[in-house]
């Protein structure tokens, strides 16, 4: 349990250094006369000539679809786990209930 937790606390540390290192780039951005309701940053930095920062953009934009993606799998297969976790709960207590009846009984 305290191997989950500490996982648990590091993700969530990873977490917000993103969602910070995210604001950074808007905000780097907007000072360069983005404008977020103008919708994608990409084409922003295209139009711009930024060509290198396009492709960086366009990388860490794949890896983060790439994760999501992982993501998503992780949380099939943790789902289907849970499920198969609590069908083999209920047939050990079945059991359990089962033998303790039968002991009664004789």
């Amino acid at each position: 349990m305290k191997q989950l937790q500490a996982l648990t606390d590091e993700k969530n540390a990873q977490l917000e250094q993103i969602r910070e290192r995210a604001k950074l780039k808007i905000h780097a951005l907007v000072a360069m006369g983005f404008r977020p309701e103008s919708g994608n940053p990409s084409r922003f930095i295209a139009a711009a000539g930024l060509t290198e920062l396009h492709q960086l953009w366009q990388q860490a934009d794949q890896a983060l679809t790439q994760c999501q993606q992982l993501n998503q799998n992780n949380g099939r297969v943790m789902a289907h786990m849970q499920k198969r976790l609590a069908r083999l709960s209920d047939i050990v207590r079945g059991a359990i209930q089962y033998y303790s009846g039968q002991r009664l009984k004789r």
